[in-house]
């Protein structure tokens, strides 16, 4: 997805979101915000490298689904494998971690 889609895809949930809770629907509201977060998580993993493996190779077929989210973020975290997820996320490279710390680092 470019960065023009992804941004209007953002603003549409977040709206969504903001419409559904001022109108007191506050589960349809925090399944809008599971979703966004899914739409960071997944546009992250695009940007990264992330994909999925079948053991030890990249496997193309398979998509990020909700039950692999928390591998996915995990992953873009700790910068390392996580389960069926392959490759990490930008903590490989302390310069790009939010913190300034490599994976394995305890900061």
């Amino acid at each position: 997805m470019s960065r023009d889609e992804f941004a209007a895809h953002v603003a549409r949930l977040e709206r969504a979101s903001d419409l559904l809770r001022s109108r007191g629907c506050l589960l349809q509201a925090i399944a809008r915000r599971y979703y966004l977060v899914y739409a960071y998580a997944a546009q992250a993993a695009e940007t990264h490298g992330i994909v999925f493996r079948r053991g030890a190779s990249a496997d193309e077929t398979r998509r990020l689904t909700h039950q692999a989210l928390p591998n996915i973020v995990r992953a873009l975290y700790t910068g390392l494998n996580s389960g069926p997820v392959f490759g990490g996320g930008p903590r490989r490279n302390a310069d790009w971690a939010i913190d300034g710390c490599r994976g394995g680092a305890l900061c």
